[in-house]
């Protein structure tokens, strides 16, 4: 399934990068992102990188976030998912800093707005 994905967009965590990734340049990384996101072959992407294999290969990418959360202001970070689901982030978004969780109908964050 090929997407419009526009990594520049997002903010991404390279510190939660996967073990199988986690020793490329960010530019590397960001590119087998692109070109994943985008409908390449999985194969042709780890064959241009030095892999032979890597299963899934997004459960290796790092976090993203498109946002803010409505509590702190600080950025909800996002696992990416497969390119064949409808969304290709993670449904639950839990802010690192506050402990929010939007869409959460009995969040306990710390800001106590929430409860």
């Amino acid at each position: 399934m090929k997407r419009n994905f526009d990594i520049e967009l997002l903010q991404i965590d390279f510190r939660t990068t996967g073990n199988r990734l986690k020793d490329l340049p960010i530019d590397s990384i960001k590119e087998i992102m692109v070109l994943y996101y985008d409908g390449k072959k999985i194969k042709d992407i780890l064959s241009n990188f030095g892999f032979e294999n890597m299963g899934r290969i997004y459960v290796n990418f790092p976090k993203v976030s498109k946002r803010e959360c409505e509590m702190c202001g600080e950025l909800f970070w996002a696992s990416m998912k497969s390119r064949q689901s409808q969304s290709i982030f993670e449904e639950s978004l839990e802010c690192r800093n506050c402990e929010h969780i939007e869409g959460f109908y009995e969040c306990n964050c710390e800001n106590g707005k929430c409860v």
